[in-house]
């Protein structure tokens, strides 16, 4: 049962702000997202047409068309969970919660399998905080897909959430 409904709330998480859909809307690619996440990531992107957060298709048209289904599904997923938005999956081998994220190996993890040998000498650190890190980084859409071939990230332009260097979340 967890697992099937992990797959619904996958399905009705917003992949920009990683929470529940609000005011859920559909663009020309066939993508869902928050009425205002998708508005501010189009605001806050660098000149150029605008383009899907998820599959980086160009959108030539940029009215968005509200889906009420996908409403219907977010008050389901929100009556059947007993806490949204807390980190509550479970470790398939060892049954405990997974508490940690992997960095190395881009996983949660529980604190049994952090002491494994398996993620000895990984950069291992709390799930709450790899969350944060990835929320930030998807709302920039210059640190979402680095160009390959820069030794270094692009400057940002002061629109940017992600941390400077020494700076800490």
């Amino acid at each position: 049962m967890a697992t099937r409904f992990s797959a619904l709330q996958n399905e009705v998480t917003c992949c920009i702000c990683w929470e529940y859909f609000t005011d859920p809307v559909t663009i020309e690619c066939g993508h869902n997202f928050c009425s205002v996440c998708i508005s501010t990531f189009w605001k806050n992107a660098a000149g150029g047409a605008p383009t899907c957060p998820q599959c980086r298709k160009e959108c030539t048209r940029t009215d968005l068309c509200r889906n009420l289904q996908l409403t219907n599904l977010v008050g389901i997923a929100k009556q059947l969970s007993v806490n949204p938005g807390a980190p509550g999956e479970v470790c398939a081998w060892h049954e405990e919660k997974l508490k940690l994220f992997c960095e190395d190996d881009q996983q949660a993890v529980c604190t049994v399998c952090d002491r494994s040998r398996e993620h000895r000498g990984h950069i291992v650190i709390p799930i709450e905080e790899a969350l944060q890190q990835y929320k930030v980084s998807l709302q920039c859409p210059l640190c979402v897909v680095p160009d390959p071939t820069t030794p270094s990230p692009p400057p940002h332009r002061g629109n940017c959430a992600r941390p400077q260097p020494g700076e800490r979340l």
